[in-house]
Formats: structure tokens, C-alpha cells, sequence
């Protein structure tokens, strides 16, 4: 007489494949996540350092934008709105802690102003971005752009004064 063998179950069900694999891309992701965090938290910190320093020394009331800007020298680019309530930047730089440039957003050209401005006399180019830096001491927009001409494309960095939007320099990356 023959004994009749049972099959034993399979450990790994399909619904336990299904629980390890989802297990498994929520540990990724939140390894991912906290990688992320650790890079970017000294970043972080810096630019709640700026926003800080602008409403202590430049007597913001609330700040809502701050942009590390790294050219001639470093400095931090904080927007936000002083205690009269007029919006305002402040530009911090990181050697004169003691003295920041205040302007008011009416006392210069709008990044909107510029973008036109720029679009206008380069309508071929892919603008990339337009931020507020400085440049030999004075307080500039940068246009970053892409621009294809004679076959060939380029990236440059234009600057326009901050004051009158007038043209200060452009700066032609080498192409690779």
C-alpha cells in the first residue's frame, strides 16, 4: 500500500510576496527620503541662518524667499517685507555680517520687467532662470539662458543693473 504524499504549502504565498515587496520599496523610500534630508539640511540651515539675520539686522517682519548667490563673493538673497510693510531684499554677504544692502522691490526692476526685457532681445534663447545676485559691489538680476546660434549652442549668464534694468555684462560658458 502505497502512502499518499501531501504537498506541503508554499512558504512564500503570493500575498507575502506581495507584503515583502511593498515592505521593501517603503524601507527604500524612506532610506531615500533620509539621505535627502542629510544632504540638503546644511543648505537648510544656512538659509534659515540668512532669513534670520535679515530680520534681525535688515528689520524684516516676515521673510518669503531666501537664495545663496555665489559669484564674485557668496551671499545670501533674502525677499520679504520690512516694518513698513513694503516688500524688500536684502543682500547678505557672508564676510560683512554687520552691513546688509536694504532696497525696496519699488526702488528697482522686477524679475518680470527683466524676463520681458531679456525675451524681447533674445527671443531665440531658452531662458533658464532669473535670480538676484551682485556683481563688482552692485546689486544685479542674472539671466541664465541657452542660446543656439551658427549650429552651435551655448550657455550664458547676462546681468542687467538692478536699479534701471540696464545691461552691465554677459558671460559666455565654453561649450563642451
Amino acid at each position: 500500500m502505497r502512502a499518499k504524499s501531501r504537498k506541503r504549502e508554499p512558504v512564500m504565498t503570493p500575498l507575502k510576496w506581495t507584503l515583502l515587496a511593498a515592505a521593501a520599496l517603503i524601507t527604500i523610500v524612506l532610506l531615500v527620503n533620509g539621505y535627502y534630508r542629510h544632504v540638503q539640511s546644511p543648505l537648510w540651515e544656512e538659509e534659515r541662518a540668512a532669513e534670520k539675520q535679515a530680520i534681525e539686522t535688515a528689520e524684516f517682519t516676515e521673510t518669503a524667499d531666501a537664495h545663496k548667490f555665489v559669484w564674485d563673493e557668496t551671499l545670501w538673497v533674502v525677499e520679504g517685507k520690512d516694518k513698513d510693510g513694503d516688500e524688500a531684499y536684502v543682500w547678505l554677504k557672508q564676510e560683512d555680517k554687520d552691513k546688509p544692502l536694504i532696497l525696496k522691490v519699488k526702488e528697482g526692476v522686477t524679475a518680470e520687467a527683466i524676463e520681458e526685457q531679456f525675451n524681447q532681445s533674445k527671443p531665440d534663447a531658452d531662458m533658464e532662470r532669473v535670480t538676484l545676485g551682485m556683481l563688482n559691489g552692485e546689486p544685479v538680476w542674472e539671466v541664465f539662458y541657452y542660446r543656439k546660434q551658427a549650429g552651435s549652442g551655448n550657455y550664458y549668464y547676462d546681468f542687467y543693473r538692478f536699479k534701471d534694468g540696464s545691461a552691465v555684462t554677459t558671460y559666455k560658458l565654453p561649450s563642451q
